[in-house]
């Protein structure tokens, strides 16, 4: 790679002026070096133009020096081991490299790190790279950059070399586009990073794993990094001996199966975790996760989930099983405490897009990366994965009316989007840019549907007398006239309250215990119903039996004892709401319509509580059908009417 002295100091200068980088450090220039010690173009590069650059224009760079290069790595008896492009002694280089960096910058590398003590790697790099032996000449070198030369020597010779060096190689295979030569530079680049915040039994984030991010990886993995944290409500408690341990939302299993994905974690992308993961080996450690998290017994299918994506299950399990695991699994939580001010997150899943919690991220993915990168939703984008790859892994054994996209007054279900997923490639030949979001509206509309079905939810509680009276008085007759018009989306929680004790989430609820008892029945006859995904992907008749149900409960004093007749005068079991709703899955389900209804904006202050399509809806809660009829004046015309309407 070739450059002049003076091309490099004047395009660097045209960035730091258009930037306002000499205004505000923030806006300054990002310049990512990809090197390796012994290169002779690296040498010459660091030594003519770098350096020379850096002292112009320091107070204006973020200079990432990455020293890796074309190097390659393998992980073999807890050690790391490297091969690399100019022999043994290359390794050895980059390892002095990233040791005289840990020096002075710590482990954020140089990014971050201040000038005045950048200024010494720097100078130390510049020193051994103009020398044949840069082992021998390092000590020197470093002494003569105000660098400790016993510090690099012991960092060279032990186990943090070699983790260094290895969050090197892992950020040098995940840079897209891939660094297939040295020197490489990238100037301000910045691909979305993506945070997640999940633990391993939940049933909500195995379905998010599932059906979104692996989907949105899948799509979008050569410009997203990914950093996946496993521990989600988890808690860790002091224990009298002075020691810790942690206490899992799901019991004990769930603490060895979040220990289970960060083993994985560790043995395919080092000490670092995902975030710096080449997308590769990011995509087995995915598919390792998607593939134990269909078992009940995560611990017993890492022994084949493990081997199908290349990874060792028996160093997986040991470390699960050790204090390594402890250690990860506290390093986890360490982590997901200091994203939240009260130090747990609210609900899991959590996801953050360039440090923002993203709520609606949870709902669709897909979507609000497009709405961050619009230019990765274009159908013209390249080498990337066509679209029409996307619709099938949706639609794929999925028999329900299951809602696919949820934003604003927009919504999709996936029969409609199932039926002309063929049509895909007639437009994106129609059209040079065609959002994913975009298509999904065309589908629709090429499928039929006159219009998107509006989504009532209600958050409730199953004592409360308004709440009772809504139900029987309004949204029950609305679902009789409207069953397959709307969507209706019951979460009952309301005013209650939910903390943990003593590995088991505990609830405070408005009108007292019965009113807990009585939520958690309701949610228990919901899941029966319509499954994990709730009344939203419900099928009408379905959704006709819970709201029966609700209604037949509600009219007892005594919702405990009027559950079984009701439940059997719906078709449901009446055993198996019960005891759902008396044992760990009712709390589990309650505490799911807990996080949902604590994650609601604007805060939820009283119930019913009504949305339309994801927004409060205050008329709707006086006027549910006079409100429908406002926002699908088609939907309150005569029968005949409305019946030509939809044929022409």
């Amino acid at each position: 790679m070739e450059f002049s002295m003076n091309r490099l100091v004047v395009f660097a200068a045209c960035l730091v002026l258009v930037s306002g980088a000499a205004v505000e450090n923030r806006n300054s220039v990002k310049l990512t070096v990809f090197y390796e010690s012994y290169c002779p173009d690296c040498i010459e590069f660091i030594t003519t133009q770098l350096m020379s650059t850096w002292e112009y224009f320091k107070q204006h760079l973020q200079l990432d020096l990455v020293p890796f290069g074309n190097a390659e790595q393998t992980y073999d008896h807890g050690h790391f081991k490297f091969t690399c492009q100019h022999g043994p002694k290359e390794c050895v280089g980059n390892i002095l490299h990233s040791c005289a960096i840990h020096e002075a910058c710590g482990n954020k590398g140089t990014f971050h790190c201040p000038v005045h003590k950048l200024k010494m790697p720097m100078n130390y790099i510049n020193c051994v790279v103009q020398q044949q032996d840069q082992q021998a000449a390092s000590d020197k070198c470093a002494t003569d950059a105000g660098l400790t030369p016993d510090v690099i020597n012991k960092c060279a010779n032990s186990k943090l070399g070699e983790v260094l060096e290895s969050r090197y190689g892992n950020e040098t295979k995940a840079f897209r586009p891939k660094v297939n030569y040295v020197a490489f530079i990238a100037v301000n680049n910045t691909p979305l990073t993506l945070t997640l915040y999940y633990e391993s039994y939940c049933d909500d984030c195995i379905r998010f794993l599932e059906n979104q991010l692996s989907i949105a990886w899948q799509l979008f993995k050569d410009d997203l990094r990914l950093d996946m944290v496993p521990f989600g409500k988890a808690k860790k408690l002091n224990l009298r001996d002075g020691g810790s341990e942690c206490a899992c939302q799901h019991g004990p299993k769930e603490c060895l199966g979040n220990k289970l994905h960060a083993c994985a974690i560790l043995q395919a992308c080092g000490e670092s975790g995902t975030l710096r993961c080449a997308p590769d080996q990011l995509s087995h450690v995915i598919n390792y996760i998607l593939c134990v998290e269909k078992t009940p017994n995560q611990h017993k299918a890492t022994h084949q989930c493990a081997e199908s994506q290349s990874l060792d299950p028996t160093a997986i399990i040991q470390c699960a099983t050790s204090h390594l695991g402890d250690e990860l699994h506290s390093h986890y939580g360490n982590r997901t405490r200091s994203f939240s001010l009260k130090g747990m997150i609210d609900f899991v899943p959590t996801v953050v897009l360039d440090g923002e919690e993203e709520s609606l991220a949870v709902y669709d993915l897909v979507w609000e990366i497009c709405k961050l990168r619009p230019r990765l939703c274009t159908a013209d984008a390249g080498a990337r994965n066509s679209l029409d790859e996307v619709i099938p892994r949706y639609c794929s054994d999925r028999d329900k009316h299951i809602l696919l996209y949820e934003h604003g007054s927009l919504m999709f279900s996936s029969p409609s989007v199932c039926l002309v997923a063929p049509l895909f490639d007639v437009l994106r030949m129609k059209m040079k840019i065609l959002p994913v979001f975009a298509v999904s509206l065309i589908l629709n509309s090429a499928a039929g549907i006159e219009e998107n079905p509006l989504k009532v939810t209600l958050f409730y509680e199953s004592y409360c007398p308004d709440c009772i009276q809504y139900i029987e008085s309004q949204l029950s007759v609305a679902w009789e006239r409207w069953s397959s018009k709307i969507l209706v989306d019951m979460v009952p929680f309301g005013n209650a309250k939910q903390h943990w004790d003593h590995g088991r989430v505990k609830f405070e609820c408005q009108h007292g215990p019965k009113e807990c008892t009585g939520n958690k029945l309701h949610a228990c006859a919901i899941q029966q119903a319509c499954g994990e995904s709730g009344t939203a992907g419900c099928t009408p008749q379905q959704l006709s039996h819970v709201i029966n149900y609700v209604m037949c409960v509600e009219k007892d004093p005594d919702q405990r004892g009027a559950s079984d007749r009701c439940a059997t005068q719906e078709g449901l079991q009446p055993g198996g709401v019960r005891k759902c709703a008396l044992n760990a899955k009712g709390d589990t389900l309650l505490s799911f319509y807990g996080n949902r209804t604590s994650a609601f904006r604007p805060k939820i202050h009283y119930v019913p509580t009504v949305a339309i399509n994801g927004k409060h809806d205050k008329a709707a809660e006086e006027d549910l059908i006079g409100e429908i009829c406002k926002l699908r004046p088609i939907l309150c015309k005569t029968a005949d009417t409305e019946t030509n309407l939809v044929l022409s």
